[in-house]
């Protein structure tokens, strides 16, 4: 199933090389923009960077079609974490972001992640 932003949803995200995806996206970053964590979902990958949460869908039979939406983090109204607890064998954490006029993303990440610099980033571009 295709992350679509149009309507809430939720999506279980492991960890991958942001390499994967650094060619995709190297026109659409800001200036100093970086990369903090890159996940895939099927055949999406989700990016999270300084400034916004951008998704690549890879498209078609052989993958050369792509489609790439960007939702900045200006935009989120507020937004939730929970992080992984003490020695589970695969930590799993939440990121929730519930954007200005009620969209809601939520993101479960199956693998270890900094979720604290990824909440860090969140908080910066929304308080």
């Amino acid at each position: 199933m295709a992350i679509d932003f149009s309507k809430n949803g939720s999506w279980t995200l492991k960890p991958v090389s942001s390499d994967l995806v650094k060619n995709d996206l190297k026109d659409m970053l800001a200036s100093g923009e970086t990369l903090l964590l890159t996940a895939q979902a099927a055949r999406e990958f989700v990016v999270f960077t300084g400034k916004r949460v951008m998704v690549l869908d890879v498209q078609g039979i052989t993958g050369s079609r792509k489609s790439i939406t960007s939702l900045p983090y200006s935009r989120v109204q507020y937004f939730s974490v929970r992080t992984p607890g003490f020695g589970e064998l695969i930590p799993e954490s939440e990121l929730q972001l519930v954007f200005f006029g009620g969209y809601t993303a939520k993101f479960a990440f199956k693998g270890n992640i900094d979720i604290e610099k990824l909440t860090a980033a969140v908080a910066a571009q929304v308080l």
